[in-house]
């Protein structure tokens, strides 16, 4: 499952990262690496970006970004349900 298609408030781990040079370094910095847990928050009115957590920070991806990390479920979950 890639990371733009996960549901809200759902514990998801990062499998994969597919992205390329400059990009890969920046989504390393932020700590998006495989074996973390990530969640979705919550998208823009436009729905692009979305912000989601990782280790106790809020971060902005836009959609070409999430597109290109994989993830699995984690199984829990942290806020409201819908």
């Amino acid at each position: 499952m890639i990371l733009s298609d996960t549901l809200p408030y759902k514990h998801y781990i990062v499998n994969k990262v597919t992205h390329k040079d400059n990009e890969l370094r920046r989504i390393l910095d932020m700590g998006i690496i495989s074996g973390t847990k990530i969640v979705k928050l919550f998208s823009s009115p436009f729905g692009d970006p979305t912000a989601y957590e990782i280790k106790n920070s809020v971060i902005a991806l836009r959609k070409t970004d999430s597109d290109k990390i994989f993830v699995e479920d984690a199984g829990d979950n942290i806020g409201p349900q819908p």
